[in-house]
């Protein structure tokens, strides 16, 4: 089994651009078990908006989570007093961006947001 970078660095070199194939089943299953213990410790630090609170939502799909996410959710993040982040299932992703798209499955790309420290939840 190839530590998550290189299993990443692997499903971009197969990459087919502009291929309709349908995408081998192992991109979609996570290499990790999430567990609520994990959710959890990658969610500390986020607690319910207070009362009265200016939330501000923004949804995507956050895969290969990069800097210039990083750069979108702070400005999101100082519209408001809490920023809440959707984060887009493979179908919709996989629908908007191609068939080689996300790279990444939901439960990395959720964990990947939830470590920003930008995201209010």
């Amino acid at each position: 089994d190839s530590p998550p970078t290189g299993r990443v660095l692997n499903e971009l070199l197969q990459h087919r651009r502009g291929s309709d194939a349908p995408l081998p089943s192992f991109v979609r299953q996570s290499k990790f078990m999430t567990t609520s213990m994990m959710l959890r410790l990658f969610s500390e630090g986020c607690s319910p908006p207070p009362e009265g609170a200016r939330v501000v939502y923004v949804d995507g799909g956050w895969d290969m989570f990069h800097a210039g996410h990083v750069h979108f959710l702070e400005a999101a993040a100082k519209l408001g007093d809490f920023l809440l982040v959707g984060v887009h299932n493979d179908a919709v992703v996989n629908r908007h961006r191609g068939a080689n798209f996300p790279v990444m499955n939901l439960n990395e790309r959720v964990l990947s947001v939830l470590s920003c420290r930008w995201t209010g939840d």
